[in-house]
């Protein structure tokens, strides 16, 4: 498996390295962005991910910002060239930064890790109604853990464990050995651009 070739994304693609093969769009991104990454795609044969509600308020459901997300893209020509659709990003790590405190759902509460795994679960399996199961969802999140369980309808996750600065990839070897015992699923690993 170490042998095979790896294909390899960017979050922001504009300036990326030629070996850079797919990117992020936000599923708000205005038509004239989309229509323009679909050029790009069809001169190039640059894949994207769809990330849906990146920019939604805390624990706003998935169902109609998904369908217009995709919508949008089908409508600008890009919807050939998305490979994997995404509802946000660490909502486990949001959770404990208590982002929701104000929604009634502090950190605090001991049955946290599951609402949330559940509420994931419902925007996951939204967003593959909106998307006709035609592409993979992905879950974004710092860690699998048995308390951090993937969300239903979830193909592949996306581990967010970003080395610190001064730091080897070997701090990151325990996170993606917890993702290997904790799923099955295909495993992505996310790294920030760094210096180390």
């Amino acid at each position: 498996a170490f042998a095979q070739p790896k294909p390899i994304g960017a979050f922001s693609s504009e300036g990326a390295p030629d070996w850079v093969s797919f990117g992020a769009i936000s599923g708000d991104a205005s038509p004239a962005q989309m229509e323009a990454a679909a050029a790009r795609s069809r001169a190039t044969g640059f894949r994207w991910v769809l990330q849906l509600g990146y920019s939604a308020l805390p624990l706003q459901p998935a169902e109609h910002g998904a369908a217009w997300g995709v919508y949008n893209a089908k409508a600008a020509g890009l919807w050939p060239y998305v490979i994997a659709v995404t509802y946000g990003e660490e909502w486990h790590e949001r959770f404990y930064a208590n982002e929701f405190a104000a929604l009634g759902f502090p950190a605090t509460r001991p049955d946290g890790p599951e609402q949330v795994r559940a509420w994931m679960s419902r925007q996951h399996c939204a967003l593959k109604a909106a998307s006709v199961g035609t592409v993979p969802i992905v879950w974004i999140t710092g860690a699998v853990t048995a308390v951090r369980a993937v969300p239903d309808c979830t193909d592949v996750v996306a581990v967010e464990a970003y080395v610190p600065d001064g730091a080897t990839f070997a701090s990151l070897e325990p996170v993606l050995a917890e993702a290997e015992a904790a799923t099955t699923l295909p495993l992505v690993i996310i790294p920030r651009w760094f210096r180390m």
